[in-house]
């Protein structure tokens, strides 16, 4: 008797098989493979954990000005790369936008907030096949925004005269007090109301 891998039939010294046993022996062969390789095999390479920091620049700021998001991430693996993958910033629970993971682990956005009070910034990584997630948060205090008094006295130089508009600004302070100010910041001879 001849052996084989297969049910089979010995005729005249050789291995017969019906077409239907090489079809079910093909069929639980694949499926033993696949599963041997889907089952057994190795693990991808493990992530290593991530660590991200945020840093805002300015921490306060009028409305309306720009303000400097920075996120950082460490990781022993690349942290950059990949689609859709970067560094997520958010206001609270809205996006503000995702930006890419570039060199050295820098992630920015430059953001403008319409509201005032603090808003709670997150920097979200998103991970990658490298690292895993991480996240960092910190605060901006936006305050109102400054605005010009035109055509008004309130407003005069230490001679009794009063600038032109581009040169008297009205600001608002925290405790929402309005003192006309000059552009180098100096309120002489002008007064609160």
């Amino acid at each position: 008797m001849t052996s084989c891998d297969i049910p089979l039939r010995v005729e005249q010294g050789a291995c017969s098989v019906k077409p239907w046993d090489i079809r079910r022996t093909w069929t639980a062969a694949a499926f033993a493979a696949m599963t041997a390789v889907v089952g057994a095999a190795s693990p991808a390479a493990a992530a290593d954990q991530s660590t991200t920091t945020l840093q805002i620049s300015p921490t306060t700021a009028a409305a309306g000005s720009p303000v400097q998001l920075t996120a950082r991430v460490f990781c022993p693996g690349e942290p950059g790369g990949g689609v859709g993958l970067g560094v997520t910033f958010f206001d609270g629970g809205n996006i503000l936008d995702t930006r890419p993971v570039v060199a050295n682990g820098f992630a920015s956005y430059v953001a403008r907030f319409a509201a005032t009070g603090t808003h709670t910034i997150t920097a979200a990584y998103n991970g990658n096949v490298n690292c895993f997630a991480s996240n960092a948060k910190a605060t901006v205090t936006v305050t109102p925004a400054e605005y010009c008094s035109y055509g008004t006295d309130s407003c005069r130089d230490g001679q009794g005269r009063r600038p032109g508009s581009s040169e008297c600004r009205t600001r608002r302070s925290a405790q929402g007090v309005h003192r006309a100010v000059r552009p180098s910041g100096s309120p002489d001879g002008c007064r609160s109301w």
